[in-house]
């Protein structure tokens, strides 16, 4: 049975190819008597007015009788097809020799090596290009720019390039620049916003570990807690907030690490002019081991609204370290959590951060959200909140 099933398949496929063979001479018989029957009217015209004629007895093709003249045009259409042939076999032999050398190891090195005088002057062309589109680059070909450059020149790349920034935004009217310490960097960062779209507090900084250049985001979230900005899948409390206990709190002394949001930064030229600009996602990073520089000038400004307006997982963790700022408190003022104490001096140190009371109002919309995202997962505090708010 699987024998005839087999026989018809083969049978049908056969059937379909001769028909396909049968189809094409078919047209093709079509063309030559089609081609014969209009050549005084239509193609001869054609080939007489693009010189195909006189050309065709000139090399004799053409002949007194008609049969000679069919006998030269197939000889001719044979001979082409042969020389289009022997071009095909010749360059498929020369390209499978060709093959097996290049793959070969004395092949790419005898390639390389044949190659490299070609090559590495169009190597130096373009790193030489390159170059001179960088930051040094720019600063060197400019001579009033090389002597500030020089000033730099033994700072690491990042750290001399945001020197050189900092240097030319010093030349913008209304520009101040401070260098801040690490006390005074925490202060500026742990405050409330008046509004996260019009935040003008963000630092600039160098991490003297990486060797990178960041952005320092707002944070009103006091030392313990200061993470609870992170999303965790299975957080240990509000916002992983009681894994925090672990190791934040020791013998009921908070810690005094304060955490960041982060932005990866660089400074780029463009156009003969420094710009900053974003790399990377938002990470959380403690505020120590850094260079602060408080930067109110109009190119800054302008990449921070830039930043804003541009990456929305930004606006969202500016918002959710706020949202967090005011709910921890409510979630924690009445708990029995073995850390009580604890609790109650987050509280009061969130109590400490300037501008707290100030914009409450602008947050109280946004953390009643949250909290009755709380209620609906059966919060026993947050379902107590709303009703007292009711």
């Amino acid at each position: 049975m699987l024998t005839d099933l087999l026989w018809l398949a083969e049978a049908k496929m056969q059937y379909r190819r001769q028909k396909s063979l049968g189809l094409a001479g078919f047209v093709g018989i079509i063309s030559v008597i089609f081609l014969v029957w209009e050549w005084n009217d239509w193609f001869y015209p054609i080939f007489d007015k693009i010189g195909f004629v006189s050309f065709a007895e000139r090399v004799g093709l053409v002949s007194d009788l008609s049969v000679v003249t069919v006998l030269n045009v197939v000889l001719v259409i044979f001979y082409l097809c042969l020389l289009y042939a022997a071009i095909c076999f010749i360059a498929v032999l020369i390209g499978s020799i060709l093959l097996i050398f290049i793959t070969s190891n004395a092949g790419v090195n005898m390639i390389s090596t044949l190659l490299v005088p070609f090559l590495l002057p169009l190597y130096f062309i373009q790193k030489n290009k390159y170059h001179r589109r960088t930051v040094e680059g720019v600063y060197k070909k400019d001579k009033e720019k090389r002597k500030l450059f020089s000033n730099y020149k033994h700072l690491d790349t990042q750290n001399r390039n945001l020197h050189l920034y900092l240097e030319q935004e010093k030349e913008l009217e209304g520009t101040v620049i401070n260098e801040l310490t690490i006390t005074q960097a925490e202060y500026n960062s742990n405050r409330v916003m008046s509004s996260i779209m019009n935040s003008d507090n963000w630092l600039l900084a160098y991490n003297r570990r990486d060797k990178k250049i960041y952005v320092l985001l707002p944070n009103p979230l006091p030392s313990f807690g200061s993470q609870a900005w992170i999303k965790h899948p299975n957080p240990k409390g509000v916002y992983n907030f009681e894994e925090y206990f672990t190791y934040h709190f020791l013998e009921g002394t908070a810690s005094s690490e304060y955490y960041l949001p982060t932005l990866e930064t660089e400074v780029i030229i463009n156009d003969g002019k420094l710009q900053l600009k974003a790399v990377g996602e938002i990470t959380s990073r403690s505020l120590w081991g850094f260079d602060y520089f408080e930067v109110k000038s109009s190119g800054t400004l302008e990449y921070f609204d830039r930043l804003l307006k541009e990456r929305k997982d930004l606006y969202e963790v500016l918002l959710q370290a706020h949202v967090a700022y005011y709910l921890l408190p409510i979630a924690y003022r009445r708990t029995n959590h073995y850390a009580a104490a604890a609790c109650e001096e987050f509280i009061q140190e969130c109590k400490l951060v300037p501008n707290g009371d100030k914009y409450i109002e602008v947050y109280s919309e946004a953390v009643r959200k949250e909290i009755e995202v709380f209620a609906y997962r059966n919060q026993e505090w947050a379902i107590n909140w709303l009703e007292k708010a009711e």
